[in-house]
């Protein structure tokens, strides 16, 4: 098994990816929310108990994306980029390199799925999404 530069070309790999990283971030956010249970002050802007709507959202994508789902891969990618936006311009918090980092994972995971589906369209002769006529 080459644990190479091809690994990341692989649709599979980019899907597992992406739901793996969703999985995490889900992970973390309701952390924070359960964190922000206990949190008064300045930081209870940032860290409140309504982040557990937040996670639920990211696991119920990630599930999507697990299952190879496009549409689940895209709205990922968006929530993703418009939460860093919210944070950024109403709170005025600081982005590192990080948040990129999970942008790039969630294109590769729309990429994947895209490609599942062609190399899948491929083999069949027909779409999967289309009905049978």
């Amino acid at each position: 098994m080459s644990f190479g530069n091809d690994l990341l070309y692989k649709p599979e790999t980019q899907v597992k990816a992406a739901w793996v990283t969703a999985t995490i971030v889900g992970s973390f956010t309701t952390l924070f929310a359960a964190a922000g249970m206990f949190v008064h002050g300045s930081l209870s802007e940032l860290v409140n108990p309504s982040l557990f709507m937040d996670s639920a959202v990211t696991f119920i994508l990630a599930y999507g994306i697990y299952r190879r789902s496009r549409v689940a891969a895209i709205i990922m990618l968006c929530y993703w980029v418009a939460g860093r936006v919210y944070l950024v311009y109403e709170v005025g918090a600081k982005l590192s390199i990080v948040p990129f980092f999970v942008a790039a994972i969630f294109a590769l995971g729309i990429h994947g799925t895209f490609e599942h589906h062609k190399t899948k369209k491929n083999a069949d002769g027909s779409d999967s999404a289309s009905p049978a006529i």
